[in-house]
């Protein structure tokens, strides 16, 4: 994977500029979480899904971003995708990031996600990826 090159190829770099210099280098890279796979039929299939339960001002397309999650690991061994659910309020004076100590999930979304889930889970009983 591109993951592993970039691993190898860092290490080239430090082995030879630490050779260079006449010293040697230790190196660990820790591995983390695999890369998340949204695979593009299963996402098209929530896509349309949300947009039918929320309307399409709703449903949002976000920039790809190189964060971390665990659930990457499920996405290796089958097909998904992975999606946000807002849960902030109206009020931007309320909104916190997710891991901020001021946080406080605006808890209608709970019931929407929960709606959400379940709408796409019966919406792949009729379209089987």
């Amino acid at each position: 994977t591109s993951r592993y090159k970039a691993h190898d190829l860092i290490r080239q770099i430090i082995n030879n500029t630490c050779e260079a210099a006449g010293g040697k280098a230790e190196i660990r890279i820790e591995k983390g979480y695999p890369s998340l796979i949204n695979d593009a039929e299963i996402t098209s299939l929530c896509r349309s899904a949300a947009i039918q339960y929320l309307g399409d001002d709703k449903v949002h397309e976000l920039p790809a971003r190189m964060s971390s999650e665990d659930f990457a690991s499920y996405t290796h061994l089958v097909p998904g995708t992975f999606y946000r659910l807002g849960t902030g309020w109206t009020d931007p004076e309320r909104n916190f990031p997710v891991h901020s100590n001021r946080f406080d999930i605006d808890e209608s979304a709970l019931e929407t996600g929960m709606g959400l889930m379940a709408y796409i889970a019966l919406s792949c009983l009729h379209h089987p990826a």
